[in-house]
């Protein structure tokens, strides 16, 4: 065979050179396009026999959308609804805030699939199934990543975004924090706060007369951060006042384009929007961490032996404590105890303020329930603030905040998806499905709770929460298994303690210009507000 001349190298080469550069980028665009097509096309339509195999059906899948398509279109319908008439009956919450949920439950049963883009979500509402998903092995299903990914965005890696071993050794630190023993010491703080209200609202009585109109929702907002405040900061209050002020911001901004965090990589988009996002959010980690910094030079620089008896400083010391027995116990970075308090802020603030805002919706709108807690406060408080030793002495105060938190869990939903090929009783979910509980749904089942499931009857715990229900894991506001709440005790209590002041010196009822809108954002609230016509005792 004869040698390639360099005459025909130079004539030929670089042009082979230039075809098998074109062939390897054309091999790598194809390998691309097959991944796409395989995630948006092949997976959904594997996924799809399996479940149908079995014989779990729903909506059918459409490429690259799912079905988003619908679930906008069912919203937007759901929306016109007419709004007052839901107060009579609170299956109406349902047909508002999770239409398409109600309507696939009508056509495929309590059991069915939908397709949140290209992402497969098994519905389920048999407490059995969720007791295996969040509890009995919860280690094989994770949140899924782009809802860790949308809450790292706001609350950065805290323990409700946290995963895995990071997960196991945040909450080993931060549950002794809301020991019952260590929380007791904090209802001085949160009394401080209810009475600052107080005071607020009878300063709006006495300006405007008799059954002033006062929008109530706001007031617990101002109310419920300010106790944050107090609890999380201590001796830093002022300091944390103006932080979560900022943080409310942060979260009013996060809602705007929640509807739009789905997409990969959206937040990174310079929109106007997220530049406020950034904007805010840096100067909220700078502030948290002149909080954190000064609490741990408190002992570092020796000038004091304590860290303080709030949240932060309980934080900060089970971090520190070296003399741990548990040798998985990490010490949290100064990042992850700023992560932390930007979790306190939501957990303890946001959900706190929808509880109590909709358990006062529906105490005026239920007199004989106002005047039987406010009777029993009068019995067991005697005119003083709501201390420790009156807790467990409210009965019918428990029962009505476990109603309320049944027919308006904080969280409407939760999402976990499986790590690995599963078997869900008798179901098989492959690897990457996700399973989409849904608390509220679970909550209304007629199944579950008998046929008044959809009436504000806090009668029904009145011996206790296992028993309310047909079934034991019925009623799950706070989540249920390992990654349950930790923070349940801290928000009765603090719901406890405002509601303690509230009845001891207001009464009150809905106004007539009071619409009954629920949306669920991040939570569920009521979108334009409550408003309350309230007077003076």
């Amino acid at each position: 065979m004869a040698p390639i001349s360099s005459r025909s190298w130079y004539k030929w080469g670089p042009r082979v050179i230039m075809v098998t550069a074109a062939l390897a980028v054309l091999i790598i665009l194809l390998k691309k396009v097959m991944d796409v097509l395989v995630i948006l096309w092949w997976r959904p339509l594997v996924i799809r026999k399996i479940m149908e195999k079995q014989g779990i059906k729903g909506p059918a899948y459409h490429f690259l959308f799912g079905n988003m398509r619908e679930i906008k279109e069912i919203n937007l319908a759901a929306k016109k609804l007419e709004t007052l008439d839901m107060l009579e009956n609170h299956a109406g919450t349902l047909k508002r805030v999770v239409p398409f949920f109600s309507l696939w439950m009508k056509l495929y049963g309590k059991t069915f699939m939908y397709w949140f883009g290209p992402e497969p979500n098994l519905y389920i509402m048999d407490p059995e199934l969720v007791k295996e998903v969040m509890s009995t092995n919860f280690q094989h299903y994770e949140k899924p990543t782009y809802v860790v990914q949308i809450m790292n965005a706001l609350l950065g890696r805290g323990l409700v975004t946290a995963i895995k071993e990071d997960w196991a050794n945040q909450r080993r630190i931060v549950r002794p924090a809301f020991h019952f023993e260590k929380l007791k010491d904090m209802m001085g703080d949160m009394a401080a706060s209810a009475q600052e209200l107080i005071n607020n609202l009878e300063t709006i009585i006495k300006d405007e007369g008799s059954y002033a109109e006062i929008e109530i929702k706001q007031h617990i907002k101002n109310v419920t951060a300010d106790i944050i405040a107090r609890t999380a900061f201590g001796s830093s209050y002022e300091q944390g006042k103006k932080v979560f002020q900022v943080q409310i911001k942060l979260n009013k901004m996060f809602e705007k384009v929640l509807h739009l965090l789905w997409i990969p990589g959206f937040f990174y988009i310079p929109t106007a929007d997220n530049r406020k996002l950034w904007k805010l959010h840096k100067e909220l980690e700078k502030s948290l961490q002149k909080i954190v910094q000064a609490r741990l030079d408190i002992v570092q620089q020796e000038k004091g032996m304590s860290y303080g008896n709030d949240l932060l400083g309980l934080i900060v010391a089970s971090s520190e404590d070296s003399n741990s027995p548990n040798k998985a116990h990490v010490r949290l970075t100064t990042k992850q105890l700023i992560d932390e308090c930007k979790t306190f802020f939501f957990a303890g603030q946001e959900t706190t303020e929808c509880l109590l805002t909709w358990t006062l919706m529906l105490l005026a709108l239920h007199p004989e329930w106002q005047d039987r807690a406010r009777e029993e406060v009068e019995e067991v408080c005697q005119g003083m603030p709501l201390d420790a030793s009156h807790l467990s002495r409210l009965k019918i105060m428990g029962m009505v905040l476990h109603e309320t938190a049944r027919l308006y869990p904080p969280v409407i939903s939760v999402t976990r998806v499986a790590c690995k090929d599963m078997q869900l009783r008798n179901i098989f979910v492959p690897k990457g499905l996700s399973i989409e509980i849904p608390i509220i749904s679970i909550h209304m089942d007629p199944d579950l709770w008998g046929e008044d499931a959809s009436e504000f009857k806090p009668e029904r715990f009145a011996h206790g929460v296992a028993s309310a229900c047909k079934h034991p894991l019925g009623y799950m506001p706070f989540s249920m298994g390992p990654r349950k709440c930790l923070g349940q005790t801290y928000a009765l209590m603090e719901a406890k303690v405002v509601l303690v002041a509230i009845l001891q010196r207001f009464t009150f009822c809905l106004s007539s210009n009071y619409e009954h809108c629920p949306e669920s954002g991040l939570l569920l609230y009521p979108r334009r507000g409550v408003q309350l016509l309230m007077d003076t005792l």
